[in-house]
């Protein structure tokens, strides 16, 4: 499907100390990650999402929400630490999603 659109192409990049924290920001500054920690409202993209979040606020800490954006497709990913350690979460599949 063609939308008739033309996207401003920049030259994105980020340094520091560690790899994956520069790609991250390097992301970030790009539009194409979101990270959510605050006021997180797991399961707003999925099937039951009033028994999904009651799940994730009652039931897990730490919760983080990632948005990846790639143009045509996006994904979102809910995630929350459980008593024990372990680490829960949810994928969406977004699709025709915009990348600003």
């Amino acid at each position: 499907m063609h939308y008739n659109y033309t996207y401003q192409h920049e030259v994105i990049h980020a340094i520091f100390q560690e790899k994956a924290l520069a790609i991250e920001l390097a992301l970030q500054s790009a539009g194409m990650l979101r990270l959510e920690k605050e006021n997180v409202q797991c399961g707003s993209n999925g099937y039951n999402s009033e028994k999904l979040n009651e799940f994730f606020n009652t039931k897990l800490s730490n919760k983080v929400v990632y948005t990846l954006s790639f143009w045509d497709i996006g994904y979102t990913y809910e995630i929350g630490q459980a008593p024990t350690g372990d680490w829960l979460g949810v994928r969406s599949l977004l699709e025709f999603e915009y990348n600003p």
